[in-house]
């Protein structure tokens, strides 16, 4: 559903649904690693989704839209707010050094072949949506967009975010003991390799991008679907249904 909107706030919204269902996996491993860094990325969702949304609000003030299609060079005209974008980009896919790559480190620590494959299929997913989102950075803004001036505190507030994005990464250690009072290591030949597992993902998500989810048709079909209200009610028992069954076996 990220991936077929055009809204940049509803792209964001889709994937709050995501990291939540991130989050609810990891609280549910028994492992202290696994529930402290699903905790951790409690906090850290509060930091780069923040960060996310209030700069899409700015963003929508200068273009004066919400496409995504419309909005090109937010870097160029406001440095400050697309890159407190990128930051919130990197810790929300967790990108190596940002606050969601520590998170993400610890919530597989724990879990099985399974469970870590499906985890590095979300991120897959997560990574394939916020190279569509980024596309707003870069290229150059149409020429009859205006020139809005943005409040000095309000771009005080997303870089503080912004920062905490970065600093929650290269501190993570120190901010979780902060925090919860838990001491947790991170091996660096271990994180070393999560980072090249990255870099692939994030060199295969932009392939997928860029020659499927384009031009995909079935993205567009998805786009244009209204369920009604007794196709969610379907819809919820269907999914209550799964996961009893998951649940029993």
């Amino acid at each position: 559903m990220a991936l077929s909107q055009s809204d940049i706030k509803l792209i964001l919204a889709y994937h709050t649904i995501s990291q939540i269902g991130l989050i609810t996996i990891g609280l549910n491993i028994p492992d202290t690693y696994t529930f402290t860094g699903s905790l951790y990325h409690v906090i850290n969702h509060t930091f780069f989704k923040s960060a996310l949304f209030l700069s899409a609000g700015m963003i929508i003030n200068i273009y004066g839209t919400r496409d995504i299609n419309k909005i090109r060079g937010v870097l160029s005209k406001s440095p400050i707010i697309g890159g407190v974008t990128l930051m919130a980009v990197f810790g929300i896919t967790g990108a190596p050094l940002f606050n969601g790559s520590i998170s993400k480190y610890f919530i597989v620590y724990g879990t099985s072949w399974f469970v870590t494959g499906a985890i590095i299929l979300i991120n897959l997913g997560t990574i394939i949506s916020f190279i569509k989102y980024s596309t707003i950075l870069f290229g150059y803004p149409e020429k009859n967009t205006g020139i809005v001036k943005i409040d000095k505190w309000q771009q005080a507030a997303i870089l503080i975010l912004g920062i905490l994005c970065f600093t929650g990464g290269i501190l993570g250690e120190e901010f979780i003991r902060i925090l919860f009072n838990i001491r947790v290591s991170v091996d660096p030949a271990d994180y070393l390799q999560k980072s090249a597992l990255f870099a692939a993902s994030g060199i295969a998500g932009f392939f997928i991008f860029k020659y499927y989810v384009k031009k995909s048709k079935l993205l567009q079909h998805i786009y244009k679907a209204d369920l009604s209200f007794r196709a969610m009610c379907v819809s919820i028992g269907v999914f209550f249904a799964l996961l009893l069954i998951i649940a029993r076996f």
